[in-house]
């Protein structure tokens, strides 16, 4: 006898079809989670095939992925793996531990017969899809102690599933690594808040925990410091007692934190005489917490009005998991998880830099909280909120699959007819899930609206990122650079000052000036410029300045994503 969790008795069920398709979507429920090592095994598995699509072949993105997969090419290629450094200037705005990995995922490419692995974007991104698989993982194993198997299951595919988590699988940054990071952490923080007693926590648990804090720290800083310090304060408070927190061993842990951390905090403080903190503590964190950075300001609010796009399709659920949310506050598994979820949120709606990304720490408190109320059958099915809420797995879906199409269409000028039978399924799926919770599927329902995202990462990462080819401008310059009848030329460009462009060719291209471009081509020979429409006056003023001789070789009108406007480039080549 399975541990089926459904709505409140009374609600309608399903007969026919739908009845059919609710029974075998239970029996595959029902036979994943028969234990907790398959359980494991198979999100690791589904959460891998779900993210793999557009790994390796959407071209690299700026700017932020670009910086951060260029600085760790030159580690790789200068063997000096302390300093961090992006072409000629030092990047001192995270600490190094998203480039270690990076790099080891670049070598042990190298090391499986991939020869051109430190050029090929996708294998900066391995470590990202990692992160959010471990973190899928850690959601299961935290949600445990609160529910059964099969509602830990539906939290860790609830996690799995959301849009921001997909996105930062497909981005080689740090915050994929951060939230398995945070995840680990905060698992055994449960154990230990549920704790009865002063007993410890087993040792596996106390160097889980501490490790997995010294890595967050090397991948993004304070961040996980943050989740947690806020999370046990506030438990703390509210229970008046902080003596839960010995049960982690703190002393013994902060010195191991510290000989994780300091050996490379010491060396780069060597290197970068002092400047790593100065960039990274005074102006990144803290700029960002004066005023928002490089257009990334919002005022408070901004994390709620776009939570919708961001987490669904779990966001869905959560109007109908407040009844339930209430009745429980005295419970400590909803209190821990209200603990990390909101005063975290309020610091960083109170923060005026924000991007959409920075509350995903978050995400996973809240799939867990969905779970642990559909595993208490607490979620209602009936009324217009529900029909409401749910709805939105098949109106969002359809949406955006318009928009898309539709930017496709004027973007590249053809229809990306592939993409639209994978379309037209991500949609059924959503109204599947609508009518699954309806008629008291709620497992069910949340594992089609699984499915549902499954298939709009197929369709986006998979299908239509890779086609548009108009927005990945290096690309677009590399075509130029293959037509040429040499085989290493130097690159130069003004007007698309990117970081795609020193990595899609090499650290030695060129990103100025007209006249600095201008200079670039002086010597002869092999080389190719490409110059922005508003700058080709300027350009050929310096070219005559300089007694350089051109030829045009083409233009190209392409659409920078990161200004969103369309841009036109003419290609020069020396004509010596």
């Amino acid at each position: 006898m399975t541990d089926r969790v459904s709505a409140p008795v009374g609600a309608p069920v399903a007969t026919g079809s739908l009845g059919w398709i609710a029974d075998m979507l239970e029996a595959v429920l029902d036979w994943s989670t028969r234990s907790s090592r398959r359980a494991l095994a198979i999100l690791a598995l589904v959460t891998t095939i779900v993210l793999l699509p557009g790994i390796f072949t959407i071209p690299a993105v700026d700017r932020d992925e670009t910086r951060f997969a260029q600085a760790t090419r030159q580690m790789v290629e200068t063997g000096d793996y302390i300093d961090i450094r992006l072409r000629d200037e030092p990047r001192y705005k995270k600490p190094i531990g998203i480039y270690w990995m990076q790099a080891a995922s670049v070598k042990i490419a190298g090391l499986l017969g991939v020869a051109d692995a430190k050029d090929r974007i996708g294998f900066y991104r391995i470590p990202s899809l990692i992160g959010i698989v471990l973190a899928v993982l850690f959601t299961y194993w935290t949600a445990r102690p609160l529910m059964a198997r099969r509602a830990a299951f539906l939290a860790a595919l609830m996690t799995g599933s959301g849009i921001v988590v997909a996105v930062e699988a497909h981005l080689a940054k740090t915050d994929a690594v951060q939230l398995a990071a945070i995840m680990a952490m905060m698992g055994v923080l449960l154990r230990a808040y549920l704790g009865r007693g002063g007993a410890e926590r087993p040792a596996g648990e106390i160097a889980l925990f501490w490790t997995a804090l010294a890595i967050g720290i090397l991948v993004k800083g304070p961040v996980p410091i943050m989740v947690f310090a806020l999370t046990a304060l506030v438990l703390s408070v509210l229970d008046r007692d902080a003596g839960w927190l010995k049960r982690l061993r703190p002393g013994i842990g902060l010195v191991w934190v510290f000989i994780l951390v300091l050996p490379w905090l010491i060396a780069i403080a060597i290197a970068s005489k002092g400047a790593f903190f100065t960039e990274s503590v005074g102006k990144d964190l803290l700029g960002k917490v004066a005023q928002g950075q490089e257009s990334h300001g919002a005022p408070p609010g901004y994390y709620l009005l776009t939570y919708i796009g961001t987490f669904w399709p779990a966001a869905m659920l959560t109007a109908l998991a407040f009844p339930f949310i209430r009745r429980s506050l005295g419970e400590r598994g909803t209190r821990f998880l209200l603990a990390w979820i909101i005063p975290t949120w309020l610091v960083m709606e109170a923060v005026p830099t924000k991007l959409p990304h920075y509350t995903m720490p978050l995400m996973p408190a809240l799939a867990i909280l969905f779970a642990l109320a559909i595993d208490r059958r607490a979620l209602p099915t009936q009324g217009w909120l529900p029909r409401l809420a749910t709805s939105l797995w098949a109106i969002l879906p359809a949406v955006f699959a318009v928009a898309v199409l539709i930017g496709v269409q004027k973007v590249e000028g053809t229809v990306l007819w592939s993409a639209i039978p994978v379309a037209v399924a991500m949609v059924l799926a959503g109204a599947l899930a609508f009518a699954l919770f309806r008629r008291a599927y709620v497992e069910e329902a949340v594992m089609t609206a699984f499915l549902a995202s499954a298939a709009l990462f197929l369709f986006f990462f998979g299908l239509v990122a890779p086609a548009m080819k108009n927005i990945w401008v290096a690309e677009r310059f590399k075509a130029v650079a293959a037509s040429l009848n040499c085989p290493d030329p130097r690159i130069a460009e003004t007007g698309f000052p990117e970081s795609s462009v020193a990595f899609v060719f090499d650290t030695r291209s060129v990103s100025g000036t007209p006249a600095e471009v201008a200079a670039a081509l002086k010597p002869g020979g092999c080389a190719l410029a490409f110059v922005d429409a508003p700058q080709d006056a300027a350009f050929r003023a310096a070219i005559a300045k300089e007694a350089v001789a051109v030829a045009e070789v083409t233009k190209l009108r392409v659409f920078n994503h990161t200004k969103g406007r369309w841009q036109t480039f003419t290609a020069y080549r020396p004509a010596n």
